[in-house]
């Protein structure tokens, strides 16, 4: 009735309230309706509250399922700086898409959403990867959103070796979206980042500090990184920080001013610190106690 050209929508809200009253209090219906009402009727902001109440309510009405999806993907885009949603949010979207495929295996545009919240399931699960495979067998196997949400699995699999080479293959059409362009330079920033703190963490483990701060600054921070990358990037640059404070140290002490140096070296003292930097911190404080 919502529907029909020229309806009376205040009679027909009206009569839904009245049935509303005769359902379950969890029936989804009534919130459908006033989905498609509020659609009907320009109210957006509406339609997106009740969107979200039929979801909770466990709407089996796949464009609003979908829909839904769609928004939660947009809105972690536009929040997050990259191709991001918050993980929890991830998994509810990812199984949501999965039961809009199983109903309805030919429409492109569900896989395509299923890619862009790949880089936010983690651990990687093997369903995914398996419908996103086979839609690209049986629907479109050249699409590049598809291409990009399987390197993003390979990566949170732990398949980092083999992402990277698919990263360094792929090469958006001539045709590609801005979409397409910014989920591959961010996905390529991902990847770079996880490598390169690998490569600073192996550095540290040797003692290597200025190798590890000629790796870690080549990492592309102008890019927004997953959280447990953005977190290893924070600490592995306060680590670096630590480290020219050791430096400077050094220097004071070469410049016969050990007062100085312990002031720097004493800071660190209850700081969690890589074990060879904690072994240079504490054998340079021992060393100015000593007076040596």
């Amino acid at each position: 009735m919502v529907q029909k050209p020229g309806a009376n929508q205040e009679l027909a809200m009206a009569f839904l309230t009245q049935a509303t009253a005769l359902l379950p209090a969890d029936d989804p219906g009534p919130e459908e309706v006033r989905w498609l009402n509020a659609l009907a009727t320009n109210q957006t902001g509406l339609a997106g509250e009740v969107l979200a109440k039929a979801i909770k309510a466990g709407t089996k009405n796949d464009t609003m399922r979908l829909q839904w999806c769609m928004d939660t993907i947009n809105l972690g885009i536009r929040t997050s700086g990259g191709v991001m949603v918050p993980a929890d949010k991830a998994l509810l979207v990812a199984d949501m898409l999965q039961a809009v495929a199983a109903n309805n295996p030919r429409q492109l545009a569900t896989y395509r959403l299923l890619a862009d919240v790949m880089p936010s399931v983690s651990p990687a699960r093997e369903q995914d990867r398996q419908t996103l495979v086979k839609a690209r067998e049986t629907l479109r196997a050249d699409d590049e959103i598809i291409q990009l949400g399987l390197i993003a699995w390979r990566w949170r699999n732990g398949e980092l070796p083999a992402a990277g080479r698919e990263m360094k293959a792929f090469e958006p059409g001539p045709e590609a979206t801005a979409f397409v362009k910014s989920y591959a330079d961010w996905l390529r920033a991902q990847l770079g980042a996880e490598e390169r703190l690998m490569a600073y963490h192996d550095a540290v483990s040797r003692g290597k500090f200025l190798e590890a701060g000629a790796v870690f600054n080549g990492i592309q921070a102008q890019y927004t990184l997953v959280p447990h990358l953005a977190e290893d990037y924070r600490a592995s640059r306060l680590e670096l920080q630590y480290f020219n404070l050791t430096v400077q140290a050094q220097d004071y002490l070469a410049n016969d001013n050990p007062d100085a140096a312990r002031v720097l070296l004493e800071e660190m003292s209850g700081v969690e610190l890589a074990p060879r930097m904690r072994e240079i911190v504490d054998t340079m404080l021992n060393r100015i106690r000593e007076g040596k």
